[in-house]
């Protein structure tokens, strides 16, 4: 829902543990001149407020050869987002209202000052009692959100196989899978504990060996469809 207030619209829209907002500011001169982009403080459920992190900011150049290394993480406060959205993900997805508030920032002379500012309540958990579930991942491994969490470490063993402890990697799988990932192991144990449940499964690239565990596990109450692309076939089944 948006809101407003003087010469800013904030309006929120909720996905899987994560949230897209959107800011429109009035196209008057006045609202528009010397703008330098818009910061943003994010509340979570019984949390502090905190400024969302900026990788661009006004000391440090980037050009085309500029690495993730030199461009480092800065407030909003101070490193305002020079666009009209950005996309939050929040590092723990609670129950409860995330609380947003967008204010743009502008120029005078050597210093930034505080223009209109708006705020905006959102739910990002899932909602209990719904008869549908949206489960999403969450991210890229080719991506400067895990090097930077994980230092690109890999996410199996080599040779590939579907023979290795996984233990050491459920971090990575955990972050990588998120919500989708949780649905599809909450599923299998359904049908698991559940003897009279038959499962019909479509499978692309099956090499996760927790779930192929729980899938031989359900024996003949099984009926799985793979791919035959060579790229799989006679690797890991």
């Amino acid at each position: 829902m948006p809101t407003s207030s003087s010469a800013l619209t904030l309006t929120a829209y909720a996905g899987d543990g994560a949230v897209l907002l959107g800011f429109s500011l009035d196209s008057s001169e006045l609202k528009t001149h010397d703008l330098v982009g818009f910061s943003i403080q994010c509340t979570p459920p019984a949390g502090k407020p905190f400024f969302l992190d900026n990788r661009l900011n006004f000391a440090n150049p980037v050009t085309s050869s500029t690495t993730a290394v030199q461009t480092p993480w800065t407030s909003s406060e101070n490193a305002p987002f020079q666009k009209f959205h950005w996309v939050h993900f929040p590092a723990n997805v609670l129950p409860g209202n995330f609380h947003y508030e967008v204010t743009a920032r502008y120029c005078q002379g050597s210093n930034m000052v505080d223009g209109p500012k708006a705020t905006v309540a959102v739910q990002l958990a899932p909602q209990a009692g719904s008869n549908f579930e949206l489960g999403l991942t969450r991210a890229y491994i080719s991506s400067q959100a895990y090097a930077a969490k994980f230092g690109n470490k890999p996410i199996r063993p080599l040779p590939k196989s579907l023979d290795y402890n996984t233990q050491p990697f459920q971090p990575q799988y955990e972050w990588l899978g998120f919500h989708a990932r949780k649905m599809i192991f909450d599923l299998l144990d359904e049908c698991l504990a559940d003897p009279s449940i038959t499962v019909d499964l479509f499978a692309y690239d099956l090499d996760e060996p927790d779930i192929v565990d729980k899938l031989e596990a359900l024996g003949t109450r099984l009926r799985a469809v793979l791919d035959n692309a060579p790229l799989h076939v006679g690797t890991a089944l």
